[in-house]
């Protein structure tokens, strides 16, 4: 008990003391040590929860868990508080002074690792499964991290107070409302409403389904609503954080164990995941050629997701409100929604046609580490389904089609381990795959010239 608090402690003078040296002594470089501290603190976070399962996520699984879990609550606040600050805290000095009417969301951060401080015993118990006088790594870990973000957004709010005066404004409050919105864990539905009464399942194309659809043109339209008048500083910092929300929200359910064999499987290599990790990368470091991949396939994976949802074979998954259900959805809102909102704001020009060649030639590469993660990982996890070209699931919906390009079946022997590749249905996959994107790419090009069309005839009326 008294260890967790000890540390949380010494993390926190820790961050306020680094920071305080660079204030006096070397303030030329105060920024850069803020920036610093910021993606150190990320990156802590981050392997707390993403590099093992988590108590709180097997709660809501349904799992049978020792421990005391009376905090679930309280636990289950501090996470997504936490999440919702420590997003904040790693933007915040890359953009603070660009964005001057966000600067008073530091208050969010510090509420949050002051909260997980006074509730530190629960959330560490609700997060790693044991009582307050027991103790692990993770448990560690999450006291240091309270501490350091507590003293860093503390710090970081005394020695800003005196610019925060009248740059509260109604911008800031939707910001604030936004930010807790994006992190709202994907199994807050569940803790209200237990999905062993509300047991209706989500069909493809039905009533259900249209109401978790929806909200990703919700969410389209009201980042192009917000954003498109805004400057280049604005829209990248409020698109970088919905990525970053939407990532945290995909690993604080999508787990990869260290040193698991489970961890194969859950390898963000799907399309729609990958984007989860390419989509924030794209806006913070504005890598249009990456983005042009993002554009053409990840858009047209996410959409297609959504209109067809994938559920795995588990109890209560694809019921309304059991947690793997939201997660789908969200996840796939974030994969679809980003890309949209980057070139419906100009963050990004509206790639072209000339430029799908760069984006077909990231896919080909990115095919190749699939196919040959696919036909060697598979050996060490049966759930290896990476694009669906190891199983018959897509081939199933092609009737005999698939069953025709499923018969070619080509086997290599080695080291013990047998590699399985069906040349005809995975040729196929790609070829469709690229014969997708380019179509879509050519919707793309026809949407905006009839918005353009559109344009020319307003102004030429109004005129």
């Amino acid at each position: 008990m008294f260890l967790h608090y000890g540390i949380a402690v010494i993390g926190g003078l820790a961050a306020a003391l680094f920071l305080l040296a660079f204030y006096v002594f070397r303030k030329n470089m105060y920024a850069a040590a803020e920036k610093g501290l910021s993606v150190a603190l990320a990156l802590l976070s981050a392997f707390v929860y993403f590099c093992d399962y988590d108590a709180l996520s097997r709660l809501f699984a349904g799992e049978s868990l020792s421990g005391a879990f009376c905090g679930v609550s309280a636990g289950f606040i501090c996470l997504w508080l936490t999440a919702a600050g420590g997003i904040f805290l790693l933007l915040y000095p890359f953009f603070a002074e660009k964005t001057v009417w966000a600067q008073p969301l530091i208050a969010l951060p510090l509420a949050a690792y002051a909260l997980d401080a006074a509730f530190l015993n629960d959330f560490i118990a609700a997060f790693c499964g044991h009582g307050a006088g027991e103790w692990c790594y993770r448990s560690i870990l999450i006291a240091a991290q309270t501490g350091l973000g507590f003293g860093y957004s503390l710090f970081a709010l005394v020695t800003r107070a005196g610019r925060l005066r009248g740059t509260f404004c109604v911008r800031t409050l939707f910001a604030a409302v936004g930010m807790l919105v994006c992190c709202l864990p994907h199994y807050t539905f569940q803790l209200i409403f237990d999905p062993r009464r509300y047991t209706a399942f989500v069909k493809p194309f039905g009533a259900l389904h249209l109401v978790y659809v929806l909200p990703a043109a919700v969410i389209a339209a009201a980042l192009w609503a917000g954003l498109r008048k805004r400057d280049e500083a604005e829209k990248r910092a409020v698109l970088l954080y919905y990525a970053l929300a939407g990532l945290y929200g995909y690993v604080l359910v999508q787990k990869m164990p260290l040193f698991r064999a489970e961890s194969i499987s859950v390898l963000p290599l799907h399309l729609c995941n990958l984007m989860m990790y390419l989509s924030p990368l794209c806006v913070a470091f504005n890598l249009k050629k990456l983005y042009s991949f993002v554009y053409y396939f990840g858009i047209l994976g996410a959409l297609v997701a959504l209109c067809t949802p994938i559920f795995a074979q588990e109890p209560y998954t694809g019921t309304v409100f059991y947690y793997t259900t939201v997660h789908y959805f969200r996840h796939h809102y974030a994969a679809l929604c980003v890309p949209v909102a980057a070139v419906a704001t100009g963050l990004f020009p509206r790639p072209r046609l000339k430029d799908f060649p760069v984006a077909a030639i990231i896919f080909t590469a990115y095919f190749a580490v699939v196919l040959v993660c696919d036909v060697v990982l598979v050996n060490f996890d049966a759930k290896v389904d990476f694009f669906f070209l190891n199983y018959s699931f897509v081939a199933e919906k092609l009737g005999a089609l698939g069953a025709f390009l499923r018969k070619f079946v080509f086997t290599l022997k080695g080291g013990g381990l047998n590699f399985v590749f069906y040349p005809l249905y995975q040729a196929a996959c790609y070829v469709a795959a690229l014969a997708f994107g380019l179509a879509s790419g050519a919707v793309y090009s026809l949407l905006a010239k009839l918005r353009r069309a559109v344009k020319r005839r307003s102004a030429q009326h109004s005129g």
